[in-house]
């Protein structure tokens, strides 16, 4: 083989593969980022928010929970759904909060969504 033969192949690899990822990405729910980190420290206010790569049903911001338990909101806003405390966190505690078997707009069904972080002080002016 000659080295074009070669690059046109590894081309051909290349753009099979990626439309194979952007096949998958349109066919699954998955969550795409959380903040605060997983396994993270965040201040005793932040909210929690979890993206999925499509956009969530709205009904999903009643399916959630989180552990230890603390009032707080719900809501989903298109591919994100944000969980805000009512009063703050309780000081160097782990929390869990968990979107279960969540789904899209489209009717994609997903692994259950969690994210695990522990809240710390933070002074406000580095907030």
């Amino acid at each position: 083989m000659n080295l074009k033969t070669i690059a046109l192949i590894a081309g051909l690899v290349v753009i099979a593969a990626a439309g194979s990822w952007v096949a998958y990405d349109q066919t699954h729910l998955r969550l795409t980022a959380v903040s605060p980190k997983n396994h993270g420290t965040t201040t005793t206010t932040e909210s929690v928010r979890m993206t999925f790569n499509h956009d969530l049903d709205p009904q999903m911001a009643t399916s959630f929970t989180i552990s230890p338990y603390i009032a707080g909101s719900a809501v989903v806003k298109k591919n994100q759904f944000v969980f805000t405390p009512t009063f703050s966190y309780q000081f160097d505690t782990d929390y869990t909060v968990t979107l279960k078997a969540p789904h899209s707009t489209g009717n994609l069904v997903g692994k259950d969504a969690s994210v695990t972080f522990k809240t710390t002080y933070v002074p406000v002016d580095q907030q």
